[in-house]
Formats: C-alpha cells, sequence, structure tokens
C-alpha cells in the first residue's frame, strides 16, 4: 500500500521518527508441503528502499526509521510484503505505524 504526504518542517535540533511493527498472524500453521521461505517486509520512500527485513516466525518485532532527511517533503511511502507463495498471503502486517 502506498501514501503520499507532506512531512512537516521541524527545527535542526528534532527529528522526524517512522515507529511501526512487523508480523505474521498468530496461529499459522505451516503446511509441511509447501516450502515457507518467510516474508520480506519493506518499506520504500520515493522509490528508495530505507527498510528490509525477512520475518520467519510468527511473532511481532518494533522498527524504527529516522525521516529526518525527508523534513518539509511531499514524500510517497510504500508499505510492501513479498511471499514466496500466495498461501501465506494474508497472514503478514504492519501495525502501530505512527510519526
Amino acid at each position: 500500500v502506498e501514501y503520499e504526504m507532506e512531512l512537516p518542517e521541524l527545527s535542526m535540533v528534532q527529528s522526524l521518527i517512522l515507529c511501526f511493527k512487523i508480523g505474521l498472524r498468530d496461529g499459522i500453521e505451516f503446511d509441511g508441503d509447501v516450502e515457507f521461505n518467510g516474508v520480506k517486509f519493506a518499506i520504500e520512500i520515493n522509490d528508495d528502499r530505507v527498510f528490509e527485513s525477512v520475518k520467519m516466525e510468527c511473532k511481532w518485532d518494533d522498527n524504527i526509521i529516522d525521516l529526518s532527511q525527508y523534513l518539509g517533503q511531499k514524500v510517497n511511502i510504500a508499505f510492501i510484503t513479498n511471499f514466496h507463495f500466495s498461501f501465506y498471503a494474508g497472514s503478514a502486517f504492519f501495525c502501530k505505524i505512527e510519526l
């Protein structure tokens, strides 16, 4: 999913941080007949990849990205999940996204 937004201008001593969690749905039963190579999570800002992680287990991970280099700019933020098998397509989530 992609969002276009204008980021605020802040003073030189302030930072703009994007906080979020990534995770796989609780209770997924990985089918032994289907190889599970994980789910790749990524975030791109204006087509530049600023975050990437592969999840292999059902737990939530906290993450942060410093967006200070984009202060005062109009940006396109893309939240990406990449599945090796569509069977798990509805099982990966970004959540608690905060600036």
